[in-house]
Formats: C-alpha cells, sequence, structure tokens
C-alpha cells in the first residue's frame, strides 16, 4: 500500500513538473495573488489571507517562501510546493477509495488523476491559490471521518474538528465535505440510531408537513430578494407572506426539536460540540487578521482587495444559461481537457453538437448504469455506507453552485477538482460488475485515455 502511494505520488509530481519548470508566470492568479504573497512574506509580512484577498490561506505561497530565498524568483520555486501537495493529494485519495473499493480499481481512479488531462492538473500544476492545498485536505478530512466512526474518541474528534476548520480556513469550498461528513457521522451514531426509531411518529409527519408549507410561502420572497438584492423593497403582501411562513416554520422547529434531542447523551453533547467548536475557531483569527490589519492597510495605500463573490440565485429564465455551462464546458472540461479551449460561450448558438451530445451520452450512461446495478441487486445503497461520504460532495457542489449567479461560470470545473475521487467512484459504482468482469480490456481502455492526456497536456495547457 505504502509503496503504491509513493508509485502515485512520483508518477503525479513528474507528469506536472516539466510543465510547471517550463511555462512562464502569466496566469492572474500567479501574477496577482499567489507570487505577490510569497515575495511578501518573504520581505517578512505575516500573511493570514492569500494577498490582496479576504480569503484562502496561504500554505502554498508559505511553503515556496524557503524555495524563493534558495533559488531566487523563478515559476520553479514558485511551483514546486503545488506540485508537492498535489502528488499527496493523489496519494492520498488512493488511501481514501482503498476504503470503499478493491485495491486495483482504487489504483486506477489514482492514476487518472496522477496522470490527468489539461483541466485535471491545472490546477495542481500552477500557483492557483488553495486548491492543491485543498486536494489534500478534503480526502484527509474524509478518511478522519472513516476513522472517527470506527473510534469514537475525543481525541478523533477534535483532530476531525482541526482538520476540517483548517480546511474551511483554506477555502470555504471545503464546506460541501465538511457538512456531508458531519451528517453521516451523526446518521450512523447510537443518536441518530434512536432518531430514526421514532421518526415515523404522527408529529414528525406534521412537523415536515409545516417546514413545507412554510417554506412554500417564504421561497418566493427570498428568491426575489437574491436576484433584485440591488433594488428589493418587500411589498405588503410578502410581509405578511414572511410573517405568516416564518411563524409556521418556527412552530415546526420548536415540534421538532425536542423529538431530535429526545435521549441525547452528555457524551454524544461532548464529543460534537468539541468537533464543531475546534471547526470554528480555526478560521476565527484569520478572519480578525483582516479586519484590523490587511483590509486597513490596503485602504490607506489606495489598493482595492479582491472582491469575494456573493451566492445569489440567477432569475429562472437565465437558467438555461447555467445549464448550458454544465453541459458544454464543466462535464467536456473534466473529460476531454483542452483546458485553454473548453470555456463555453453562453451568447453562442446552442447547443455545440458534439459537447451536449458528449455530455448528454455521459449523463445517460451513468444513470443508466446506476439504475441497472440497483434494479440487478435489487436493493439501493443505504447512507450509512461510506461510499456517501466521498461522493455526495461533488454532487452537492454541482447542486448548490448552479443556480448561482456569480459564482457558476466557464472555469467552474475547478470547484469539482478536490473532490475528484468521489467522481470516480461515482462512475465505478455505476459499472462495477462490467469493470470487474473484463479487467484487461479496463486496463486497454485506462492505458489508450492516459496516452490521450498526455497529449492534451502538452498541446492545451498554458
Amino acid at each position: 500500500m505504502l509503496l503504491a502511494c509513493l508509485v502515485l505520488a512520483v508518477l503525479a509530481f513528474a507528469w506536472r513538473f516539466p510543465l510547471a519548470a517550463e511555462r512562464p508566470v502569466t496566469t492572474d492568479d500567479e501574477v496577482l495573488y499567489s507570487r505577490p504573497s510569497v515575495l511578501r512574506m518573504a520581505s517578512g509580512d505575516w500573511l493570514f489571507y492569500v494577498a490582496g484577498t479576504n480569503y484562502g490561506a496561504p500554505v502554498q505561497e508559505a511553503l515556496a517562501v524557503p524555495l524563493l530565498r534558495a533559488f531566487g524568483d523563478s515559476p520553479v520555486a514558485l511551483r514546486t510546493p503545488v506540485l508537492l501537495l498535489g502528488a499527496v493529494g493523489v496519494a492520498l485519495s488512493f488511501l481514501l477509495l482503498l476504503h470503499v473499493i478493491p485495491a486495483w480499481s482504487a489504483f486506477a481512479a489514482a492514476l487518472l488523476l496522477a496522470l490527468g488531462n489539461s483541466v485535471i492538473i491545472r490546477y495542481t500544476t500552477f500557483a492557483h491559490p488553495c486548491y492543491a492545498t485543498l486536494t489534500v485536505l478534503v480526502p484527509l478530512l474524509q478518511l478522519l471521518t472513516f476513522c472517527t466512526d470506527n473510534n469514537r474518541r475525543w481525541s478523533l474528534w477534535l483532530l476531525l474538528g482541526l482538520t476540517m476548520g483548517f480546511s474551511l480556513y483554506v477555502l470555504k469550498l471545503a464546506i460541501f465535505a465538511i457538512v456531508i461528513s458531519l451528517v453521516w457521522l451523526w446518521w450512523r451514531s447510537e443518536h441518530g440510531l434512536r432518531f430514526r426509531a421514532s421518526w415515523n411518529r404522527p408529529h414528525l409527519l406534521y412537523c415536515g408537513a409545516g417546514l413545507l408549507l412554510g417554506l412554500t410561502l417564504v421561497l418566493p420572497v427570498l428568491y426575489r430578494f437574491l436576484t433584485r438584492r440591488a433594488s428589493f423593497a418587500a411589498a405588503p403582501f410578502e410581509t405578511v407572506l414572511l410573517v405568516i411562513g416564518g411563524g409556521i416554520v418556527g412552530a415546526a422547529l420548536i415540534a421538532f426539536l425536542p423529538l431530535l434531542f429526545r435521549q441525547t447523551r452528555r457524551r454524544e453533547w461532548l464529543h460534537a460540540g468539541i468537533c464543531v467548536i475546534a471547526l470554528y475557531a480555526v478560521p476565527i483569527p484569520a478572519e480578525v487578521w483582516y479586519r484590523t490589519h490587511e483590509k486597513p492597510r490596503l485602504e490607506a495605500s489606495g489598493l482595492q482587495t479582491y472582491a469575494e463573490p456573493a451566492y445569489c440565485w440567477k432569475h429562472a429564465h437565465e437558467w438555461p444559461k447555467q445549464a448550458r455551462i454544465l453541459l458544454e464546458g464543466v462535464i467536456p472540461a473534466m473529460i476531454v481537457g483542452r483546458a485553454t479551449e473548453m470555456e463555453a460561450d453562453v451568447n453562442a448558438s446552442w447547443p455545440s453538437t458534439w459537447r451536449s451530445a458528449l455530455s448528454a451520452l455521459s449523463i445517460g450512461l451513468l444513470v443508466y448504469g446506476l439504475w441497472r446495478k440497483a434494479h440487478k441487486i435489487s436493493a439501493t445503497p443505504r447512507f450509512a455506507e461510506g461510499d456517501y461520504v466521498i461522493v455526495a460532495p461533488p454532487l452537492l457542489v454541482v447542486a448548490v453552485m448552479f443556480p448561482s449567479w456569480s459564482l457558476f461560470s466557464d472555469h467552474s470545473y475547478r470547484y469539482l477538482i478536490p473532490f475528484l475521487p468521489g467522481l470516480c467512484l461515482l462512475v465505478y459504482r455505476a459499472w462495477e460488475l462490467p469493470l470487474r468482469r473484463h479487467r484487461r480490456v479496463v486496463g486497454a481502455l485506462v492505458a489508450a485515455y492516459l496516452v490521450y492526456c498526455g497529449f492534451d497536456v502538452w498541446y492545451f495547457t498554458a
């Protein structure tokens, strides 16, 4: 197992290093944020966020500082920490997949991550802040989730909470993996078992109906607020809807909470409290530092900070454009790479035949494979199974980001980079029986795809 991890890490590093050493530092992330962060830290400045931003821990940049001092300001010094973190992330992804699938399948999936196409390797080759670090932290916190489930000692809860908190500090995108892990741990806990034993009671159904009714009244007003934030002014009838809907939701929650917290043991509260406190305690100092030091300094020097996009919904009539970005940009990019050409132009004629066809075919094969497997074994997977810890985060990313006004764009495939093991596992589960039955064919297809990835990397990586 350790030898396989080492082989994967070496392959991942060797696959990316020639690009990192050869390509000049020209991308905006490197020129505007990553390199200035390294230069400031090398001169003695303290940074808790990437320079010029109010989010993102400069972990990669801090690791580059001693290299910069030793070898000078060069692309290799700037990018070597990214390469190392990306290689470690591949090894951890292998260990994570090894927890739920056979060794040869986990190695094949990790090999695809190590020797990926130009889109897969882009954020673990060049100095895009945070993403390489997150490819290490996401599989690490998911591995710790499994360890905590096996032995629920307070020390493991503390370690898990610290890892989650640091992941959230590195990039808020980690919240998707954190939420899934916490919900899964609760579901498998003694309290979760007791709760499920009593959830068929009538008042639970009444609580659910109340929540549904209240949200039905509130959501239209919330939607209008989120899509017209600059000009929104609540009309009288909207205020009435908010008051009535909010009252119904509040009453349903008040009726639901006693059932949720009934028979909760002090030990369970202690463990969950340790994890949540650690989760919140890690990111807070950086936020305090930014507001008290970095932001005033930038304002005094006349520099503009990077405006972190706010999450807000698009209008319903614009959702087809969102679907187009997914079908013509995100899915084809993850499969075929071509990093400089796959950004979808939402104003061009639609559909782009081969991109849309590739996406439709891929989604169709995935859904058919999952349906066929569930039908053949006459059972659907239970949430208690470990697959959900790995598979659910990337699906949640797509579901949450899809309606966003400013976060879902032509480069949105970057949001899936830290969660690639989950997508590999999803594809494997959909076609697990044929993949196991025809290993030689699968090996030949993987080898052919890796040859294509090598071609794609050298022709479409800037």
